[in-house]
């Protein structure tokens, strides 16, 4: 009949208008963690989050060698990824959120230099996308330390990508900075801190 068309029409246009907003299709398929210069015996693994959702990966570790060693780079993938080799987090994710999570049984302490996600939209494999965080460092007692991490798209021959500045024609008089957010890392500071903000003359 007419109206059950168009309640077909409709129901299709609905699904093709969330279809073009995007829909949750990236996949993480690997992590990478360089460990610093102090390991741990303690078990280790991570859970990530995008603004409404979290997985969570099995206990970090090797089969046949030792794991978290000082100094060592891992590569984690497949079934060590637990739930999140199978969450779909945002495809237009600009960051995600990532926790170290890490056991107190024998009070070892870790130090990781960086880590980084790299994942692809479930739509085409092809376009990777990497999430680089910065530096971890757990104490004996420390259950968990978290980070935010910014991401980049790569496609095959191509470069990750950059933010390009783009010159902007505005009067000196006009064009007032009153805010400066700063994102704190693991360390911070005890001398006294400045910025120097320049104008870019034509």
């Amino acid at each position: 009949t007419i109206g059950t068309a168009m309640r077909t029409a409709l129901a299709l246009t609905t699904m093709l208008a969330v279809s073009a907003s995007g829909l949750p299709s990236l996949l993480i398929n690997k992590i990478v963690v360089q460990v610093g210069p102090d390991g741990t015996d303690d078990d280790v693994s991570m859970k990530i989050c995008d603004t409404s959702k979290c997985c969570t990966t099995k206990t970090l570790s090797n089969t046949f060698s030792s794991e978290w060693v000082k100094d060592k780079l891992e590569t984690w993938d497949g079934s060590d990824l637990g739930n999140c080799s199978e969450i779909l987090f945002e495809s237009e994710a600009r960051k995600l959120d990532v926790t170290v999570i890490k056991a107190t049984k024998k009070k070892d302490s870790l130090d990781i230099t960086s880590v980084a996600l790299e994942g692809a939209p479930t739509s085409d494999k092809k376009k990777i996308k990497k999430f680089q965080c910065g530096s971890f460092k757990l104490k004996g007692t420390d259950s968990q330390k978290s980070s935010i991490c910014p991401g980049s798209s790569q496609t095959p021959g191509r470069g990750p990508s950059k933010i390009t500045s783009v010159p902007i024609n505005i009067s000196r008089e006009n064009y007032k900075i009153n805010n400066v957010v700063v994102q704190m890392g693991d360390d911070g500071t005890n001398d006294d801190v400045s910025m120097k903000i320049c104008y870019a003359k034509s």
